[in-house]
Protein backbone atom coordinates (compact mmCIF):
# COMPACT_ATOMS: atom_id res chain seq x y z
CA UNK A 1 0.00 0.00 0.00
CA UNK A 2 1.30 3.21 -1.23
CA UNK A 3 1.43 5.91 2.29
CA UNK A 4 1.05 8.66 1.07
CA UNK A 5 -1.81 8.11 -0.57
CA UNK A 6 -3.85 6.67 2.11
CA UNK A 7 -2.29 9.56 4.18
CA UNK A 8 -4.03 11.75 1.61
CA UNK A 9 -7.48 9.27 1.36
CA UNK A 10 -7.49 9.51 5.40
CA UNK A 11 -7.87 13.27 5.54
CA UNK A 12 -10.19 13.91 2.57
CA UNK A 13 -11.92 10.86 4.46
CA UNK A 14 -11.54 13.36 7.59
CA UNK A 15 -12.67 15.94 6.57
CA UNK A 16 -15.46 15.01 5.26
CA UNK A 17 -16.71 13.43 8.72
CA UNK A 18 -15.91 16.44 10.09
CA UNK A 19 -18.42 18.27 7.17
CA UNK A 20 -21.02 15.93 8.02
CA UNK A 21 -20.40 17.13 11.90
CA UNK A 22 -20.50 20.35 10.99
CA UNK A 23 -23.94 19.56 9.49
CA UNK A 24 -25.46 18.53 12.24
CA UNK A 25 -24.30 21.22 14.65
CA UNK A 26 -25.83 23.91 11.42
CA UNK A 27 -29.10 22.21 11.37
CA UNK A 28 -29.74 22.65 15.25
CA UNK A 29 -28.29 26.09 15.35
CA UNK A 30 -28.59 28.41 12.24
CA UNK A 31 -32.34 29.43 11.33
CA UNK A 32 -31.75 29.54 7.07
CA UNK A 33 -31.21 26.21 7.23
CA UNK A 34 -31.49 25.26 3.13
CA UNK A 35 -28.11 27.24 2.07
CA UNK A 36 -25.91 25.90 4.87
CA UNK A 37 -26.94 22.14 4.39
CA UNK A 38 -26.76 22.37 0.66
CA UNK A 39 -23.71 23.47 0.96
CA UNK A 40 -22.29 21.13 3.33
CA UNK A 41 -23.95 18.10 2.01
CA UNK A 42 -22.25 19.16 -1.52
CA UNK A 43 -18.58 19.17 0.35
CA UNK A 44 -18.82 16.26 2.66
CA UNK A 45 -19.96 14.07 -0.33
CA UNK A 46 -17.05 15.62 -2.80
CA UNK A 47 -14.27 15.14 -0.04
CA UNK A 48 -15.87 11.66 0.81
CA UNK A 49 -15.70 10.78 -3.01
CA UNK A 50 -11.79 11.87 -3.74
CA UNK A 51 -10.98 10.10 -0.20
CA UNK A 52 -12.39 6.85 -1.28
CA UNK A 53 -10.55 7.48 -4.77
CA UNK A 54 -7.42 8.26 -2.86
CA UNK A 55 -7.75 5.00 -1.09
CA UNK A 56 -8.30 3.17 -4.41
CA UNK A 57 -5.05 4.45 -5.97
CA UNK A 58 -3.28 3.77 -2.42
CA UNK A 59 -4.16 -0.07 -3.19
CA UNK A 60 -3.96 -0.26 -6.70
CA UNK A 61 -0.92 2.28 -7.52
CA UNK A 62 -0.17 3.02 -10.87
CA UNK A 63 3.59 4.36 -10.20
CA UNK A 64 5.92 5.85 -12.43
CA UNK A 65 9.94 6.55 -11.78
CA UNK A 66 12.13 8.67 -13.44
CA UNK A 67 14.62 11.27 -13.53
CA UNK A 68 14.02 14.47 -12.69
CA UNK A 69 15.30 18.19 -11.59
CA UNK A 70 14.16 19.81 -8.82
CA UNK A 71 12.59 23.03 -9.85
CA UNK A 72 10.90 24.34 -6.17
CA UNK A 73 7.87 23.80 -3.84
CA UNK A 74 4.90 26.24 -2.66
CA UNK A 75 4.32 24.95 0.76
CA UNK A 76 2.30 27.45 1.81
CA UNK A 77 -1.13 28.30 1.35
CA UNK A 78 -1.99 24.74 0.97
CA UNK A 79 -4.43 22.90 3.90
CA UNK A 80 -2.48 19.52 4.20
CA UNK A 81 0.74 19.37 1.80
CA UNK A 82 2.80 20.92 -0.82
CA UNK A 83 3.25 20.86 -4.24
CA UNK A 84 7.08 19.78 -5.62
CA UNK A 85 8.19 21.13 -9.37
CA UNK A 86 9.94 18.77 -11.40
CA UNK A 87 11.23 18.87 -14.94
CA UNK A 88 11.65 15.16 -16.05
CA UNK A 89 14.31 13.80 -18.91
CA UNK A 90 11.85 14.22 -21.85
CA UNK A 91 11.68 17.61 -20.21
CA UNK A 92 7.78 17.34 -19.23
CA UNK A 93 6.70 19.66 -16.26
CA UNK A 94 5.28 17.80 -12.90
CA UNK A 95 3.89 19.32 -10.17
CA UNK A 96 3.73 16.70 -7.73
CA UNK A 97 2.07 16.98 -4.32
CA UNK A 98 3.30 15.45 -1.23
CA UNK A 99 1.15 15.71 2.54
CA UNK A 100 2.95 16.78 5.39
CA UNK A 101 2.22 13.43 7.27
CA UNK A 102 4.78 11.57 4.48
CA UNK A 103 7.00 14.41 4.45
CA UNK A 104 9.66 12.57 6.38
CA UNK A 105 9.30 9.22 4.59
CA UNK A 106 9.07 10.81 1.53
CA UNK A 107 12.22 13.47 1.65
CA UNK A 108 13.73 12.73 5.15
CA UNK A 109 16.05 15.82 4.99
CA UNK A 110 12.74 17.66 3.98
CA UNK A 111 14.80 19.68 1.51
CA UNK A 112 15.82 19.45 -2.27
CA UNK A 113 18.37 21.16 -3.43
CA UNK A 114 16.97 23.16 -6.55
CA UNK A 115 18.59 22.02 -10.33
CA UNK A 116 19.93 18.81 -8.95
CA UNK A 117 18.51 15.62 -10.69
CA UNK A 118 16.58 13.71 -8.74
CA UNK A 119 15.18 9.69 -8.63
CA UNK A 120 11.47 9.97 -8.60
CA UNK A 121 8.28 7.81 -8.05
CA UNK A 122 5.05 9.42 -8.15
CA UNK A 123 1.39 7.88 -9.19
CA UNK A 124 0.52 9.27 -12.30
CA UNK A 125 -3.37 9.10 -11.70
CA UNK A 126 -2.95 11.02 -8.49
CA UNK A 127 0.49 12.97 -9.31
CA UNK A 128 0.95 12.13 -5.51
CA UNK A 129 4.99 12.16 -4.72
CA UNK A 130 5.67 8.79 -3.26
CA UNK A 131 10.01 8.18 -3.14
CA UNK A 132 12.50 10.99 -3.75
CA UNK A 133 16.27 9.87 -4.08
CA UNK A 134 19.55 11.33 -4.88
CA UNK A 135 21.02 9.70 -8.19
CA UNK A 136 24.56 8.33 -7.14
CA UNK A 137 27.18 7.89 -9.51
CA UNK A 138 29.83 4.71 -9.02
Amino acid sequence: MNHSLFNNAMISIGLSVSLIVLFFIANHFIKEKRVVTISIVILALLTMTIGLRNLYYANNPSLITTIATYEGVHQFGEAFGSTWYFVSEREEELALTLDYFSMREVIPSGELEKGVPYTIKYDEKTDVLVEVSEITHH
